[in-house]
C-alpha cells in the first residue's frame, strides 16, 4: 500500500498545542487521517499531541469493532495487530426468558451482510444555525447484501453486533477535518468539529450528513474516495469533505462533513487527493 504524506503540520490539528505532551521532547504524532483499518494511505506528519492522539484512537476502535469488522475482515483490510485478524466472529442467538447465546461463526461462513448508515444532509447545509434543535429526520441501516452462517448448527434467528452510530459520525468527522487541513492548512477555515472530535457534543448531526440517493453508487477500485469542496447557504461559505467508505462495495454511501467556515473560496491544493500535494513513498 502506497502511502500519500503531507508536510509536517507541526502543531496539534485539534488543540493548537506544539508539544507532544507536557512531559515529552519527542514529536508531535502522525495523523493517519483515514484510519489504517480503513486500508487509509493519507498521513498528516507532526499533527497530533498524546491527549488527541487517546481520543480520536478510542472513537476509530468503537466505531470500527462492532458491526463493521466482519466486513472488514471479509475485504481483508490490515490491522495494527495480529490478534485484531480474528478467524472467527459471533453472532447472537436469542432465547425465551433467557440471555442471547453467543455462537462464534468462522470468517469464510460469517453472515455476509453489509449494513451502511444513510444520513440526512448536514442541517447547516439546509440553513440551520448552530445550536438550533436537529434531529427529527430518522437516519437509516441500510442492508446492502444478505446471507445466512453456513454452519453445521441452523440458526433460524440471530443478530450480528452493534454498530455505534455516534462513534462512527464522530470518526467522520475527525477525518474531515484532518483532511481539510492536510489540503488547506491549519489556519485556513474557522473549525466546527473540534467539539465534536474532543468532547463528545451532541451537535454533530449539524455537521455530519450523507449526499441523498448516494446508495446507488457503483463499486470502485479504490478502497475510499475523499476530496475538499464548498458549500454555501445566504451568505456562509463552508468547507464541505465528501467521504466514500468501502467503495469497492456497490451502494456504500457518500457522507458530507462540514468542517468549518471559510470567508474567500480559495481552492484546495488539489481535489483529488493522491495528485500533487502529499508525498509518495
Amino acid at each position: 500500500m502506497s502511502i500519500f504524506r503531507y508536510p509536517p503540520v507541526g502543531r496539534c490539528i485539534y488543540r493548537g498545542t506544539e508539544r507532544y505532551s507536557e512531559s515529552s521532547t519527542k514529536k508531535l504524532a502522525t495523523e493517519h487521517i483515514i484510519p489504517l483499518s480503513l486500508y487509509g494511505s493519507h498521513e498528516l506528519p507532526e499533527a497530533s499531541c498524546r491527549k488527541c492522539e487517546r481520543i480520536t484512537g478510542r472513537t476509530e476502535q468503537v466505531a470500527l469493532r462492532g458491526l463493521y469488522r466482519a466486513l472488514r475482515r471479509r475485504l481483508d483490510y490490515p490491522h495494527r495487530k495480529k490478534q485484531e485478524q480474528p478467524e472467527q466472529l459471533p453472532v447472537f442467538v436469542p432465547m425465551l426468558g433467557k440471555a442471547d447465546r453467543r455462537v462464534m461463526i468462522p470468517i469464510s461462513e460469517y453472515p455476509h451482510i453489509h449494513f451502511f448508515i444513510e444520513l440526512p444532509p448536514p442541517a447547516r447545509l439546509l440553513g440551520a444555525p448552530a445550536g438550533a434543535i436537529y434531529g427529527r429526520e430518522e437516519r437509516w441501516l441500510r442492508a446492502l447484501a444478505r446471507g445466512e452462517p453456513t454452519t453445521r448448527e441452523k440458526l433460524t434467528s440471530f443478530a450480528t453486533p452493534a454498530l455505534d452510530l455516534f462513534s462512527f459520525c464522530r470518526m467522520l468527522a475527525k477525518i474531515g477535518h484532518a483532511f481539510a487541513v492536510a489540503e488547506l492548512g491549519l489556519g485556513k477555515f474557522t473549525p466546527f468539529l473540534l467539539d465534536v472530535i474532543l468532547n463528545e457534543s451532541k451537535d454533530i448531526f449539524h455537521y455530519v450528513g450523507g449526499v441523498r440517493d448516494s446508495l446507488a453508487s457503483p463499486s470502485l477500485n479504490t478502497p475510499y474516495t475523499i476530496s475538499v469542496d464548498y458549500g454555501t447557504t445566504a451568505d456562509t461559505t463552508f468547507v464541505v469533505v465528501h467521504l466514500r467508505l468501502f467503495a469497492t462495495v456497490q451502494g456504500s454511501p457518500i457522507y458530507q462533513i462540514v468542517v468549518g467556515e471559510t470567508a474567500k473560496r480559495s481552492p484546495p491544493q488539489s481535489s483529488d487527493p493522491l495528485a500533487k500535494s502529499p508525498q509518495r513513498i
